[in-house]
């Protein structure tokens, strides 16, 4: 598989995260990063999410102790943050692709 092809995936995997357990831009109270927000101020927090993230990786990417038990970065993440987090893995770009549409 091609370096930037597989960038452009994981790129697109935190994009999706980030949406999925960031806040909302309508909301008047988020702090930071909104249209009220003057130009150049670094988001400090984020608002309240919808608290589920769905995640397509690579196997060991986002590691969930499928692979190795001994890796297990998702469930540290659900603890630190309350996000519950289903973790679907693929192997070729094209199973990718299938699996995002």
């Amino acid at each position: 598989m091609r370096t930037w092809h597989r960038m452009a995936v994981i790129a697109s995997v935190l994009v999706l995260a980030l949406a999925a357990c960031g806040g909302d831009d309508d909301d008047d109270d988020a702090s930071g990063g909104g249209e009220d927000a003057p130009e150049g101020e670094t988001l400090s927090e984020i608002g309240e999410g919808e608290g589920a993230l769905s995640v397509l990786a690579w196997p060991y990417y986002a590691e969930d102790g499928s692979f190795n038990e001994g890796l297990d970065w998702v469930t540290a993440f659900e603890e630190e943050t309350g996000c519950d987090t289903a973790v679907q893995y693929f192997g070729t770009s094209d199973e990718a692709v299938q699996l995002f549409q």
